[in-house]
């Protein structure tokens, strides 16, 4: 009976990262042949970035946009964007499937324009990435939360 009972709580134990980690991705795209193709409701996406950043008590970034961007070395980012900043956050591909890693953000205003500044960059299997600064020096802010910001 005890060793049952031992299995069953060490099989939840490994089970919960694995739940989390489900939890702290979304699906936002796809591709298509080379092309990367936003499948996620913008409007939704927009909509629960804005409420996750207003729990966390940020109510001054209110963007216009969210897009898929290809990086020169095969990755993705999902951008949330406005003409003065940009929030970006990393994207997995499992097959053709694309996934957010929802738990970390990486908010500039500094370089706007600049396709690799202020972008998540994440060690294998963790949960929380760091921002790779912008080139010209501009700061870049971490976003981080531990569900997902786009639910």
């Amino acid at each position: 009976m005890k060793q049952n009972l031992l299995f069953a709580l060490m099989a939840l134990m490994i089970s919960v990262p694995v739940a989390y980690a489900q939890k702290s991705t979304t699906v936002i795209g796809k591709l298509e042949g080379s092309k990367a193709v936003l499948t996620a409701d913008k409007a939704q996406l927009l909509k629960n970035y804005h409420a996750n950043l207003q729990k966390m008590g940020i109510t001054d970034r209110l963007f216009s946009d969210v897009h898929l961007v290809a990086l020169e070395n095969g990755h993705y980012m999902l951008v949330f964007s406005h003409k003065d900043y940009k929030s970006v956050f990393a994207v997995e591909r499992e097959g053709e499937i694309l996934y957010a890693k929802g738990t970390t953000a990486c908010f500039t205003s500094d370089c706007v324009q600049e396709l690799q500044g202020s972008i998540p960059q994440f060690e294998k299997d963790a949960d929380f990435g760091i921002c790779i600064p912008c080139s010209n020096g501009g700061k870049s802010t971490r976003i981080a939360s531990s569900g997902s910001l786009l639910e």
